[in-house]
């Protein structure tokens, strides 16, 4: 019953009664590990949604030790994504890359980490890896209805109109 106040909360994106449902269920007698993961999962997004961060990080960091889980593989794609947004760009590409070698089986969130990783590429100002990262992905990724290929699609736009604008710019 806990873990089910829990989910709801969670999917009524009431995070702060998340974060309660969670820590209730958390202290319950005999909870299993894959409880255990799925409880601290759903707290760090809770805390990440109201931007705390500070709180969610730590739950995150464990969480992102195995991406085996889904858990764990939406944990690390979380982590470089507070790490983009804290501009620790070059740390980002390598929380990145770590995941790509790891060999996560939840390819949503591998794809969404490598459009990231395009969005770190374009931060650090080489458009020629940005396009190629989307290209990649547009190209591979084998699900068609989760959103990722338009998002990547619509990044690649925005990168080629970013490209054309840089050389008619360099030919005035």
């Amino acid at each position: 019953a806990r873990a089910g106040i829990m989910r709801c909360f969670d999917k009524l994106q009431q995070h702060a009664n998340t974060v309660a449902a969670a820590q209730k269920l958390l202290g319950t007698e005999k909870i299993t590990d894959v409880m255990t993961r799925e409880a601290n999962h759903k707290m760090a997004k809770a805390y990440y949604n109201l931007g705390k961060k500070a709180e969610a990080l730590p739950l995150l960091t464990t969480l992102a030790t195995d991406i085996k889980s889904v858990e764990g593989a939406e944990a690390k794609y979380l982590l470089t994504q507070m790490l983009f947004a804290d501009k620790k760009y070059d740390q980002c590409e390598k929380e990145i890359m770590d995941f790509i070698q790891q060999s996560t089986p939840h390819q949503y969130w591998l794809a969404k980490s490598f459009i990231l990783l395009s969005d770190v590429y374009q931060a650090k100002g080489d458009l020629f890896q940005s396009k190629h990262t989307l290209k990649s992905v547009v190209e591979n990724y084998a699900v068609n209805d989760d959103g990722i290929i338009e998002a990547a699609s619509a990044k690649l736009i925005e990168i080629e109109r970013l490209e054309q604008d840089q050389i008619l710019k360099s030919g005035n």
